[in-house]
C-alpha cells in the first residue's frame, strides 16, 4: 500500500470509527433520556394517584365541602403548590373518574370485534367498563360522596359532556349513521350507570351478573317499544 493510500485508508477507518462512536453515543443519550422521561412520568402518575386517593378518603370521612386543599396535600405528603400542579380545584379532582372513563370508553369500543353487531358492541363496552369500575377500590366511595354532596355530584356531572363527546367519537369510527351513533352512545352510558349502581346495591358480589340483568331489562323494554 502506498503512503497516500495508507493515509486515505487511515482517514477512512478513523471516520468510520468516529461515526460509529457518535451513533453509539447518540443512542445511549436517547436511551438515557427515555429512561429519565419514563421515571418522571411514573413519579408524576404516583403523585397524582396519591393526591386523588388521599382526597377521596378525606371526602368520605369529612365530607366534600368540609375538606380543604391543605388537608388533602398534607394527607398525600405533597405541598399545596404540588396539588395545583396536578389539579385545578377539589371539583377538578373529584371529576377525575369521569375523565378517566372518557379514555376507557374509546379503548373499550376499539377493542371490540369489527364484525360485532350493535347489541354486541354495547354489551362489550358496558361489560368492560363496569368491570373496570368494580376493580377500582374507591368506586363505591366516589358514588357515596356524590350521593351525599350536591357540589361533588355537580363536579362529576360537569364532565359528562367530555364523556359524551368521546364515546360518540369512538362509535363514529365504527358506525357511519349519525343517529345510530347517538343512540348507541346514550344507551351505553345509561346502561353503564345502571349496571354500576346495580352492582353496588347488590353488595358488590357479581359484577357480570349485574351487567347482564341491566342489559336484559333494557332489551326487554326495547322490544316492547318497537311494537
Amino acid at each position: 500500500m502506498s503512503t497516500l493510500s495508507a493515509i486515505l485508508h487511515s482517514m477512512s477507518v478513523g471516520a468510520t470509527l468516529h461515526s460509529m462512536n457518535s451513533a453509539r453515543a447518540t443512542r445511549q443519550t436517547t436511551e438515557s433520556e427515555n429512561v429519565t422521561l419514563g421515571l418522571r412520568a411514573r413519579k408524576q402518575r404516583l403523585t397524582r394517584n396519591a393526591i386523588w386517593d388521599a382526597a377521596i378518603d378525606l371526602f368520605a370521612e369529612k365530607g366534600f365541602d368540609d375538606t380543604t386543599i391543605d388537608e388533602i396535600a398534607e394527607a398525600a405528603f405533597v405541598s399545596r403548590r404540588s396539588f395545583f400542579r396536578y389539579f385545578e380545584s377539589k371539583s377538578d379532582l373529584m371529576a377525575q373518574p369521569i375523565v378517566s372513563m372518557a379514555g376507557s370508553l374509546a379503548k373499550a369500543v376499539s377493542s371490540c370485534s369489527k364484525s360485532a353487531s350493535n347489541p354486541e358492541l354495547v354489551r362489550h363496552v358496558v361489560t368492560v367498563l363496569v368491570r373496570e369500575a368494580a376493580d377500582e377500590p374507591r368506586t363505591a366511595k366516589v358514588m357515596q360522596i356524590a350521593g351525599k354532596c350536591p357540589a361533588a355530584r355537580e363536579a362529576l356531572v360537569s364532565r359528562m359532556a367530555l364523556v359524551q363527546g368521546e364515546i360518540e367519537h369512538a362509535f363514529g369510527r365504527r358506525r357511519k349513521d349519525a343517529f345510530m351513533v347517538q343512540v348507541l352512545s346514550s344507551l351505553t352510558l345509561s346502561a353503564l350507570s345502571l349496571a354500576t349502581r346495580q352492582w353496588l346495591e347488590g353488595g358488590r358480589k357479581d359484577v357480570d351478573a349485574s351487567t347482564r340483568k341491566v342489559l336484559s331489562t333494557i332489551a326487554d323494554i326495547a322490544c316492547g317499544l318497537g311494537k
